[in-house]
C-alpha cells in the first residue's frame, strides 16, 4: 500500500519529549467534540499511536494533536509513537486531518503554507506533489491572507463557509477586509433570525363520535340492502 512516509519504529515517549509546535496544524481543540476522546483515553489509554518525526535528537509531532491533548488532560505518563521519515512525513498531519477530521479551512491554509515553504518548489509542482488541482490549492492558500482577527474569530466560532472566505481574502486593505467580514457575520445573524419554522399541516377536524357511529350504521344498512334478493313476492 502506498504511504506518504516510512515507519521506522514504535516507541513510548513522555509528553515533555514531544515538541508540538513546529508541525502543529490545529491551533485549538473543540472541547465538546474532544470530550468523548478524552474519556476514552482516561479509561483505556491511547489505542492509536501518534506520528512523530525526529530531527537532531528532537521528536516533533506530525499527527495526533487531539490525542496528545487528551493524554495531557488524562495525565498519562507516556504515549505510543510511530517514528516516521520520508519525503512526505511532515505532511502526515495534514493528510490525517484533511481526510479524517475535516480540517478547518484556515488551519488547512496555514499548514499548506508551512509545508510549501519547506518544499521550495513552485506552486504547481507542490500541488501536483500533494495530489490536488492547482486552482484548488491556490484557493486554499489564499486564506493565509486573511487578517489575524478574522482567522481567530473563525477558529473560535466557524460561521462563514470557505467559498465566501476566498473572495474576502482577495481584499488587500485590512480594514476593508474586516468591514466586509463583519457584514457577512451580520447577514448570517439576520438571516438565521428570519428563518421560520416550517408550517405544520393542519390536523384533520375531530369527528363527533355520534356522527361516526351513525355513518357506520348507515354503511352497514346499505350493505344488507344491496345483498338482499329484491324481486316480486306473493303471499299465500
Amino acid at each position: 500500500m502506498k504511504t506518504a512516509y516510512q515507519i521506522l519504529t514504535l516507541i513510548f515517549l513522555s509528553l515533555s519529549e514531544i515538541n508540538t509546535s513546529k508541525y502543529q496544524i490545529r491551533k485549538a481543540v473543540n472541547i465538546e467534540k474532544a470530550q468523548e476522546l478524552i474519556q476514552s483515553v482516561e479509561a483505556n489509554g491511547i489505542a492509536q499511536p501518534v506520528l512523530v518525526t525526529q530531527e537532531k535528537g528532537v521528536y516533533y509531532l506530525v499527527a495526533g494533536f487531539r490525542r496528545i491533548h487528551a493524554a495531557s488532560i488524562a495525565n498519562l505518563d507516556k504515549v505510543p509513537c510511530l517514528v516516521v521519515k520520508g519525503e512526505k512525513s511532515k505532511l502526515a498531519g495534514f493528510i490525517e486531518n484533511q481526510f479524517h477530521e475535516k480540517m478547518h479551512p484556515v488551519d488547512r491554509a496555514e499548514a499548506l503554507k508551512m509545508h510549501f515553504e519547506d518544499f521550495g518548489g513552485t506552486q504547481r509542482e507542490f500541488a501536483e506533489w500533494l495530489g490536488v488541482n492547482e486552482k484548488r490549492f491556490s484557493e486554499w492558500m489564499s486564506l493565509c491572507r486573511l487578517d489575524e482577527s478574522i482567522k481567530a474569530a473563525e477558529r473560535k466560532n466557524p460561521t462563514i463557509p470557505a467559498r465566501e472566505l476566498y473572495p474576502l481574502a482577495r481584499i488587500k486593505a485590512t480594514q476593508e477586509q474586516i468591514s466586509h467580514y463583519n457584514e457577512l457575520i451580520k447577514d448570517r445573524v439576520e438571516n438565521t433570525g428570519k428563518k421560520k419554522k416550517p408550517k405544520q399541516p393542519n390536523p384533520p377536524p375531530k369527528k363527533n363520535k355520534a356522527d361516526v357511529l351513525i355513518g357506520k350504521t348507515k354503511g352497514l344498512g346499505a350493505e344488507i340492502l344491496n345483498s338482499y334478493p329484491f324481486g316480486v313476492y306473493q303471499i299465500g
